[in-house]
């Protein structure tokens, strides 16, 4: 979502129709529904988690309050870029007068601010993700969590701060007859974008030496390959963006793209953060259909069977059917993505809860 705003009025002044441009051209409708999916899928695994450490688990903790957070951030983000079409965003700019120019770069304005601010939530919801979780079973590793966690929220308020004084005074962002000074938007945004970027990257390759000496079953890896396959592609979504912070003179149409773009970017963080956090609730979901399904369906492994006859066993004893685990695999914190034994209605005492959930920190986070 990037312009250059001496070009943008200089645009807005001139307002010539090159050959070709239709005032009936509308691209409103790629923005509002790439805006509309992506929202509602981080918001599907944003609510999920909420519903897996609060409810579930009953441990609700930094790092999910900064998720909930980077979501609102997020969609704070997206209803701006969606309002925007209002204002002229997916339309040719040379049919838009000064006045909804105007209210464009203001919406514009504030849509760039939550960007960054997000894209700060997101990255602090890993990093708080991997204090939890890492730092406790590597005492060593939480010199190396500070100082990246130090880096990224430098580097990220450094950016809000820089782009919210783009133009002194703020109002000649986005009003021409403001006289202001505005920092060259080129370097600015390249330089954003980049730093982003290697930030990003810090992130998802932090846990990586933690978890390559994790000993792990086939099909964890393969989640595990998964969701880190997944932040990469957040990475690549960054990469692909920059080439869209060009800038033409119809930049209300042009902008679609680093727009969608963008907030596909924030989507895809957010989402990836969320998954990881996500095997109770898995677990819970597929000892409920296997429970559905005949004894002796062709689809239902022998140990799967037996396993569920057991969990049977336990239902009819304890009177509810939460699963359980084995207390050794329970107690390993190898088991980075099994599911540590919790029981939401037991009698335990607090203490031996908390140990409980720790344990599950480690497999599910």
């Amino acid at each position: 979502m990037i312009l250059h705003t001496h070009t943008i009025h200089a645009a807005s002044a001139r307002m010539e129709v090159p050959p070709g441009a239709d005032p009936h051209d509308s691209r409103k409708g790629v923005i509002i529904g790439v805006t509309a999916f992506t929202l509602t899928v981080a918001f599907i695994t944003v609510a999920l988690r909420v519903y897996t450490r609060a409810v579930i688990l009953r441990q609700f903790k930094l790092d999910d309050y900064t998720a909930v957070v980077a979501f609102l951030l997020i969609f704070a983000c997206g209803f701006c870029v969606a309002y925007n079409t209002v204002n002229g965003l997916g339309t040719r700019v040379y049919f838009l007068d000064s006045a909804t120019i105007e209210r464009y770069l203001k919406t514009f304005y504030v849509s760039v601010i939550f960007y960054n601010a997000s894209l700060m939530a997101v990255k602090m919801t890993f990093l708080f993700q991997y204090w939890r979780v890492l730092s406790l079973a590597v005492q060593r590793y939480r010199k190396v969590m500070i100082a990246a966690t130090v880096i990224v929220f430098c580097w990220s308020v450094s950016q809000i701060l820089l782009l919210m004084m783009v133009c002194i005074p703020i109002a000649a962002f986005w009003d021409r007859t403001v006289k202001g000074n505005c920092i060259p938007s080129y370097p600015t945004w390249y330089i954003n974008g980049a730093g982003n970027i290697i930030t990003d990257v810090i992130v998802l390759v932090l846990p990586l030496p933690i978890v390559g000496k994790l000993t792990l079953a086939r099909g964890q890896k393969i989640i595990l390959l998964g969701i880190f396959c997944l932040g990469f592609l957040t990475v690549s979504i960054s990469v692909v963006r920059l080439k869209f912070l060009r800038l033409t003179e119809d930049f209300t149409w042009v902008n679609v793209e680093a727009a969608g773009w963008s907030i596909g970017e924030l989507c895809c963080g957010i989402t990836c953060a969320c998954l990881a956090t996500l095997r109770p609730l898995g677990t819970i979901v597929l000892s409920a259909f296997t429970a559905r399904m005949p004894k002796k369906s062709p689809w239902l492994p022998h140990h799967v069977l037996a396993s569920e006859t057991s969990a049977g066993a336990r239902t009819h004893e304890t009177g509810h059917s939460l699963p359980h685990c084995n207390s050794q695999s329970s107690k390993s914190r190898n088991d980075l993505y099994g599911a540590a034994s919790y029981e939401i209605n037991s009698s335990q005492s607090m203490d031996r809860r908390q140990t409980s959930s720790r344990q599950d920190e480690l497999a599910a986070a």
